[in-house]
């Protein structure tokens, strides 16, 4: 499993390829600075549920689309969740690859740091 891995990472590791990946970081930004903001119109002030990590609860939930209305639910689904859906792929992607380019740059690809 990790001789496949290892081979994955020595051909995806090109400098292009991680910083095309490594852009994800735009993705954040933009639901960091315009997706979130216009949800959050919506919201009353309440947080929305990917900004809470220590959970939420099922009456929590409810307040929060109540208070969103039809239109903030729109943009909650249409806008904040798809890329709330692929961004941790991509950050995994992206910074495994950043990690495996920096292990090749510094001859460690083939250490245990893989």
């Amino acid at each position: 499993m990790h001789g496949k891995i290892r081979e994955i990472i020595e051909r995806n590791v090109s400098g292009k390829k991680v910083l095309l990946l490594f852009f994800t970081n735009l993705l954040y930004s933009n639901m960091l600075w315009i997706t979130n903001p216009k949800t959050m119109f919506f919201s009353n002030e309440l947080k929305l549920l990917d900004m809470m990590p220590l959970g939420y609860s099922p009456e929590y939930i409810k307040k929060l689309f109540e208070t969103l209305g039809e239109q903030g639910r729109q943009i909650y689904l249409t806008m904040q969740l798809p890329g709330d859906m692929i961004y941790p792929f991509l950050f995994g992607v992206g910074y495994g690859l950043l990690m495996g380019y920096f292990l090749k740059k510094l001859n460690k690809l083939n250490s245990l740091f893989i």
